[in-house]
């Protein structure tokens, strides 16, 4: 069950095939080179059935509080703005889908482990993975 992985915190150490989401989701170049660069953090937790996501890279943070199944208003990384609806597609599997106004929908599988958070993100026909390791 994700409850079991709540409270931990995991930091990316790898990327597949982020330069071809980051393209289509379209990161101007800067951002690119800067994202190359960070490692960033994040920590889920839970409390009377609210989660709340905190992402942490460079000097941003960002934390996200919801509800499994509800739409909600969210804040991404680099600033832009979604309806998000997180559900649980397993126990140890979040599904995120993010709906932007330029109308892309990005997806985004959060597959739990205790040594490992893989997020296996879809946009139109690209899909990477962002392998974070629990520290």
């Amino acid at each position: 069950m994700v409850k079991a992985f709540l409270g931990k915190t995991y930091q990316l150490d790898k990327n597949e095939n982020m330069e071809a989401f980051l393209n289509a989701y379209g990161v101007d170049a800067a951002m690119k080179e800067a994202a190359a660069k960070l490692k960033p953090t994040t920590t889920l937790t839970e409390s009377g059935g609210v989660y709340t996501q905190v992402t942490a890279a460079g000097d941003r943070k960002v934390t996200t509080s919801f509800k499994l199944g509800e739409e909600f208003d969210e804040t991404t990384l680099d600033g832009k703005k979604a309806k998000t609806t997180v559900t649980q597609k397993s126990d140890d599997t979040l599904l995120q889908v993010q709906k932007f106004p330029d109308g892309k929908v990005v997806n985004m599988e959060k597959k739990f482990t205790a040594d490992a958070l893989t997020v296996t993100i879809t946009l139109g026909n690209i899909t990477a993975k962002r392998i974070y390791k629990a520290i």
